[in-house]
């Protein structure tokens, strides 16, 4: 996993295409800004997930550190 320096409110970038729903077909391209809300971690306090508020209002829930970095 990699080492992402991300802070609360802070401004993310995704660097590939995200599959943000099961039920949903929702793709959040590449390059797409939003914003760090919450940080999830895991074993050892390592940041794992982050819920992003992107431009448009939507919230995705749970996104994994390997989708994005911080700008």
């Amino acid at each position: 996993m990699a080492k992402v320096l991300v802070t609360l409110n802070g401004a993310i970038v995704f660097t590939r295409d995200y599959d943000a729903g099961f039920f949903t077909y929702k793709i959040i391209k590449a390059g797409t800004k939003g914003i760090a809300t919450k940080l999830h971690t895991g074993f050892l306090n390592q940041v794992t997930h982050v819920t992003v508020r992107l431009g448009n209002g939507d919230f995705l829930r749970q996104v994994p550190v390997d989708y994005f970095r911080a700008e």
